[in-house]
Protein backbone atom coordinates (compact mmCIF):
# COMPACT_ATOMS: atom_id res chain seq x y z
CA UNK A 1 0.00 0.00 0.00
CA UNK A 2 1.27 3.47 -0.87
CA UNK A 3 -0.03 6.86 0.22
CA UNK A 4 -0.43 9.28 -2.71
CA UNK A 5 -1.23 12.55 -0.90
CA UNK A 6 -0.43 14.09 2.48
CA UNK A 7 -2.18 17.31 3.43
CA UNK A 8 -1.89 19.59 6.46
CA UNK A 9 -5.36 20.54 7.69
CA UNK A 10 -4.17 23.77 9.30
CA UNK A 11 -1.87 25.29 6.66
CA UNK A 12 -3.21 23.37 3.64
CA UNK A 13 0.24 22.37 2.42
CA UNK A 14 -0.09 19.31 0.21
CA UNK A 15 2.56 16.74 -0.73
CA UNK A 16 1.85 14.33 -3.57
CA UNK A 17 3.80 11.33 -4.79
CA UNK A 18 4.50 7.73 -3.85
CA UNK A 19 4.72 7.81 -0.07
CA UNK A 20 5.25 4.25 1.23
CA UNK A 21 3.93 3.16 4.60
CA UNK A 22 6.53 2.32 7.21
CA UNK A 23 6.78 -1.27 8.35
CA UNK A 24 5.50 -0.27 11.79
CA UNK A 25 2.40 1.30 10.28
CA UNK A 26 1.74 -1.93 8.38
CA UNK A 27 1.47 -3.94 11.62
CA UNK A 28 -2.01 -4.94 12.81
CA UNK A 29 -3.54 -2.30 15.13
CA UNK A 30 -3.01 -4.35 18.30
CA UNK A 31 0.70 -4.82 17.58
CA UNK A 32 1.13 -1.14 16.64
CA UNK A 33 -0.44 -0.13 19.94
CA UNK A 34 1.77 -2.56 21.84
CA UNK A 35 4.89 -1.21 20.08
CA UNK A 36 3.92 2.32 21.12
CA UNK A 37 3.34 1.26 24.74
CA UNK A 38 6.65 -0.62 24.74
CA UNK A 39 8.52 2.48 23.55
CA UNK A 40 6.72 4.69 26.07
CA UNK A 41 7.76 2.23 28.79
CA UNK A 42 11.37 2.91 27.83
CA UNK A 43 11.76 -0.51 26.20
CA UNK A 44 11.24 -2.27 29.51
CA UNK A 45 9.13 -5.40 29.21
CA UNK A 46 9.02 -5.70 32.99
CA UNK A 47 7.66 -2.17 33.37
CA UNK A 48 5.17 -2.72 30.57
CA UNK A 49 3.92 -5.97 32.10
CA UNK A 50 3.38 -4.16 35.42
CA UNK A 51 1.66 -1.25 33.69
CA UNK A 52 -0.70 -3.57 31.81
CA UNK A 53 -1.19 -5.91 34.75
CA UNK A 54 -0.12 -8.98 32.76
CA UNK A 55 2.72 -11.46 32.97
CA UNK A 56 6.20 -10.87 31.62
CA UNK A 57 5.95 -13.93 29.27
CA UNK A 58 2.79 -12.46 27.76
CA UNK A 59 4.46 -9.16 26.86
CA UNK A 60 7.59 -11.00 25.67
CA UNK A 61 5.42 -13.12 23.38
CA UNK A 62 3.77 -10.00 21.95
CA UNK A 63 7.17 -8.39 21.32
CA UNK A 64 8.33 -11.59 19.60
CA UNK A 65 5.27 -11.36 17.30
CA UNK A 66 6.23 -7.81 16.36
CA UNK A 67 9.83 -8.81 15.69
CA UNK A 68 8.69 -11.74 13.52
CA UNK A 69 6.30 -9.54 11.53
CA UNK A 70 8.90 -6.80 10.94
CA UNK A 71 11.53 -9.37 9.97
CA UNK A 72 9.14 -10.94 7.47
CA UNK A 73 8.38 -7.53 5.92
CA UNK A 74 12.09 -6.71 5.61
CA UNK A 75 12.84 -10.12 4.11
CA UNK A 76 9.96 -9.72 1.64
CA UNK A 77 11.26 -6.36 0.46
CA UNK A 78 14.82 -7.64 0.18
CA UNK A 79 13.61 -10.68 -1.80
CA UNK A 80 11.73 -8.42 -4.23
CA UNK A 81 14.92 -6.42 -4.89
CA UNK A 82 16.95 -9.60 -5.36
CA UNK A 83 14.34 -11.00 -7.80
CA UNK A 84 14.69 -7.89 -9.95
CA UNK A 85 18.49 -8.13 -9.92
CA UNK A 86 18.32 -11.86 -10.76
CA UNK A 87 16.02 -11.10 -13.71
CA UNK A 88 18.49 -8.47 -14.90
CA UNK A 89 21.44 -10.85 -14.55
CA UNK A 90 19.71 -13.65 -16.48
CA UNK A 91 18.49 -11.33 -19.25
CA UNK A 92 14.79 -11.63 -18.44
CA UNK A 93 14.66 -7.82 -18.20
CA UNK A 94 17.00 -5.10 -19.41
CA UNK A 95 18.74 -2.45 -17.30
CA UNK A 96 16.06 0.15 -18.01
CA UNK A 97 13.27 -2.16 -16.82
CA UNK A 98 15.30 -3.18 -13.75
CA UNK A 99 15.88 0.47 -12.85
CA UNK A 100 12.17 1.22 -13.27
CA UNK A 101 11.20 -1.71 -11.03
CA UNK A 102 13.81 -0.82 -8.40
CA UNK A 103 12.57 2.78 -8.28
CA UNK A 104 9.03 1.52 -7.56
CA UNK A 105 10.23 -0.38 -4.49
CA UNK A 106 9.96 1.48 -1.18
CA UNK A 107 13.28 3.00 -0.09
CA UNK A 108 13.32 0.83 3.01
CA UNK A 109 13.61 -2.27 0.81
CA UNK A 110 17.37 -2.00 0.99
CA UNK A 111 18.86 -3.84 3.96
CA UNK A 112 20.82 -1.71 6.43
CA UNK A 113 24.52 -1.36 5.92
CA UNK A 114 26.79 -3.36 8.26
CA UNK A 115 27.82 -0.10 9.97
CA UNK A 116 24.23 0.65 11.13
Amino acid sequence: MVIRTLECSSCEVRVEGRIPLSNLSRLPPDLREFAELYLLAGGSLKALAQQLGVSYPLVRNRLDRIIAALTAMRDEKHAARMDILDDLETGVIDAEEAARKLRRLPESSFPPSPES
